[in-house]
């Protein structure tokens, strides 16, 4: 399947279920919940586009546990969505904010993908102060 094609029906999927408004006033946000999708195999296909084809992102006032990797978020057509680090078969939500909310929200900031290879100060990402 073609990049585009699979975009789309991603796209199609996410955009086509219910949102509710998520009772976090700090992080205005929403979320699809899984026993509400008809094909639960959609939702997990949606979760994986999203971890596979995102940004990393780390909440600052919430550093990521052990076992908890940070956030990937995808932006797509509006809205930014993101799934908590558990296991795909664990997962029972998809958050999304509006792209336009995101950028205020200064609890999260994009970071490059560290490479594997041995420590070298040259190659670390800089973190914000």
């Amino acid at each position: 399947m073609s990049h585009d094609v699979e975009l789309e029906e991603i796209q199609h999927l996410l955009e086509s279920h219910r949102y509710r408004a998520a009772k976090s006033p700090s992080n205005p946000h929403e979320h699809t919940l899984r026993r509400e999708w008809p094909k639960i195999e959609d939702f997990f296909r949606c979760v994986r586009y999203i971890r596979e084809r995102s940004f990393r992102c780390v909440v600052l006032r919430c550093p990521p546990a052990p076992g908890n990797p940070p956030y990937r978020k995808l932006r797509l057509n509006g809205y930014v969505y993101w799934s908590i680090g558990w296991p795909v078969p664990e997962m029972v939500l998809i958050n999304r904010a509006r792209v336009e909310d995101y950028p205020s929200q200064p609890e999260f900031v994009k970071r490059p993908r560290r490479s594997r290879r041995p420590s070298q100060p040259e190659l670390q990402p800089k973190l914000p102060s």
